[in-house]
């Protein structure tokens, strides 16, 4: 129960006489009740889209709808509630309210009724009010004290009186001064910690709330330096959410998080809990899970732009001792303090598209020194998929389609009684197709959002799919294919061609994608260029190489040495013109004969009896 003793009356004094006075305007009616001791005051957050009061009408509805709910709860008739001034406030729907009781005696009875509010808020508010505005949950915290009275409306002067001896001055709290470990912050904080490409975490300790963008118009909050304050910022150089909190350990799992973004037509900004378990990387709106004590206080969040670049930045400020802090409800005064950030590439504010950026620092709170952690981060997981897909599709399916396409030029070459060409071409594929197979499986298993990185990120995904697909087909298609002599066989060497190709250029796109998608976040900032550089250099390689012996081939005759059939005549195994010295028959084969041959004793050229084989 609130109590607060009503002041003593003033000792009368004999009014000073006066001249007469013309009336003034009537004074504002005081926003606060006179009597603070019959006062509760408390906040109710609701979970629902603030988007749908926008319109003065519902605004209005609204306000009185609540005010009717929460007395229907309280017990009490709806003149006893009010609702602040600056309420409803965003993030969800906060109501700033008071409930006064008619006197002294009824007071316990509206405290217990305030304390049932606050267990069990979205049954006492009643199924009729949170249905029609589709609210999915409440929080009902009440407030350890009334804010601060109005200042009395003004009397007329009266006579000063006698002069009283003045008690000692308070000497102020000492300011403490930066530590020695730590840069000065260009936010008005004591320190910042830089975390690369651009991501900073800002912090003072024990002072008055710092003035800048993101705190501008901000009280205290509450809090008071001899209870002791934390006040943090963290700035990311990009447009989508931003994330600071406290984790139990350089994971996401088991943390309380500052959240929020700005987008065209929301601002929201809030204090969760992220429980441990599977779904650790889903912050829900829904506040149930965070919001029954909330933990932060000065909560804010904007967008600055300056020499073309624009940065989010987001603030909040915590009691050094915090009840509702589920993590971190003691903050270290001699050891290190673990901190979790995230970063959401540019645009990106759905909560539900996995973030790109972030990262874990310890940071000692009294001397200033920092260590960031070491995670095994989105950027890992990325770097490994891209790095399977790249070595698959860039260098080693593309090279051992180059070997089966200028066989010709390495001749009757064998290793391991089967020729060269072959040997080299089967390999390069099933390499590059349990890379690729992998590197597949590992961006389904880590990667199971239904968007990454926005509609560019869709591309790439949907790009990953049909790659499979057409790749899976030519596997499909080498075991099925028609005998070296079957009339379907040049339908089907024109299908396996022009698919092999096309599977190519979808999968350059996709790596390409991805390679964009990934390197534009806020910690790989222009940093791209160490994968895209060596990328393009490989692909640029290879199609040289096979215009350069296209062109040597089609220059070259079989006089010169150049092992280049003649298409118009037949390729059979009694041609003249195919038996070597020894007797052995040599089989001339042309490019669109040998594209997926499966490798058996059909592909050597020669049977076991010495005689030619099937191609």
């Amino acid at each position: 129960t609130i109590t607060h003793p009503p002041p003593a009356p003033p000792s009368p004094r004999p009014p000073a006489p006066s001249p007469p006075r013309p009336p003034g305007p009537p004074a504002p009616p005081p926003l606060q009740p006179a009597n603070y001791s019959l006062t509760l005051f408390f906040v109710t957050t609701l979970d629902m889209d603030f988007n749908q009061l926008s319109n003065p009408t519902t605004l209005s509805k609204f306000r009185q709808d609540y005010i009717l709910s929460t007395a229907q709860a309280l017990g009490v008739t709806p003149d006893q509630v009010a609702i602040m001034p600056n309420s409803p406030r965003m993030g969800s729907v906060i109501m700033d309210t008071r409930a006064v009781a008619t006197s002294s005696t009824s007071l316990p009875a509206l405290n217990t009724a305030l304390v049932q509010l606050t267990a069990d808020p979205m049954a006492k508010l009643g199924q009729t009010f949170t249905t029609s505005y589709g609210i999915n949950s409440a929080d009902v915290s009440k407030l350890a004290s009334p804010p601060a009275p109005p200042p009395p409306p003004p009397s007329p002067p009266a006579s000063p009186p006698p002069p009283r001896p003045l008690p000692p001055p308070r000497p102020p709290p000492p300011s403490p001064s930066p530590p020695a470990a730590c840069s000065p912050s260009n936010l008005n904080y004591t320190c910042v910690v830089e975390l690369g490409g651009g991501v900073r975490v800002h912090y003072s300790t024990n002072i008055s709330l710092p003035e800048n963008e993101c705190t501008k118009g901000m009280g205290d909050g509450g809090l008071t330096v001899e209870q002791g304050a934390l006040h943090m910022a963290f700035e990311a150089p990009t447009t989508g959410y931003i994330g600071l909190g406290f984790g139990a350990d350089a994971a996401m799992q088991n943390s309380d998080v500052v959240w929020g973004f700005i987008s065209s037509d929301q601002t929201l900004v809030n204090n969760w809990h992220i429980p441990a378990g599977d779904n650790y990387y889903y912050i829900s709106i829904n506040p149930s899970n965070s919001l029954a004590k909330p933990w932060a206080k000065n909560m804010g969040i904007v967008r600055m732009s300056a020499s073309g670049r624009t940065t989010t930045t987001l603030c909040f400020s915590r009691a050094w001792t915090e009840t509702g802090s589920k993590v971190a409800t003691v903050l270290s005064t001699t050891g290190p303090t673990n901190f979790i950030w995230a970063v959401a590439a540019a645009g990106v504010t759905d909560v539900m598209t996995q973030h790109t950026g972030r990262g874990s620092v310890l940071i000692n709170l009294a001397t200033g020194s920092s260590e960031e952690q070491d995670v095994f981060s989105l950027k890992d997981k990325v770097n490994i998929h891209g790095a399977l897909m790249t070595v698959a599709w860039v260098l080693l399916l593309p090279l051992g389609t180059l070997f089966a396409r200028h066989r010709p030029l390495l001749g009757d070459h064998k290793l391991f009684g089967l020729q060269i060409w072959f040997q080299i071409h089967r390999a390069m594929q099933l390499s590059g197709m349990v890379l690729f197979i992998v590197g597949f499986a590992y961006a389904v298993y880590y990667f199971p959002r239904p968007t990454v990185m926005g509609e560019t990120g869709q591309a790439h995904r949907y790009l990953g799919y049909i790659c499979m697909g057409l790749a899976g087909t030519q596997v499909i298609a080498a075991f099925i294919r028609p005998a070296p002599d079957a009339p379907q066989r040049k339908y089907w060497n024109m299908m396996h061609h022009y698919l092999g190709r096309l599977t190519i250029v979808v999968a350059w796109t996709a790596v390409y994608l991805g390679i964009y998608i990934f390197h534009e976040a806020p910690n790989y900032q222009a940093s791209y260029k160490e994968w895209l550089v060596p990328v393009v250099v490989v692909m640029g390689v290879l199609l040289l190489t096979d215009i350069i012996l296209t062109m040597y081939r089609a220059l070259s005759s079989p006089e010169g040495g150049v092992a280049v059939p003649d298409k118009a005549k037949p390729y059979t195994a009694d041609s003249p013109e195919h038996v070597g010295a020894q007797g052995q028959v040599h089989v001339a084969v042309p490019p669109e004969a040998l594209v997926g041959t499966k490798g058996s004793e059909e592909d050597t050229g020669s049977g076991s009896d010495g005689t030619a084989g099937k191609v």
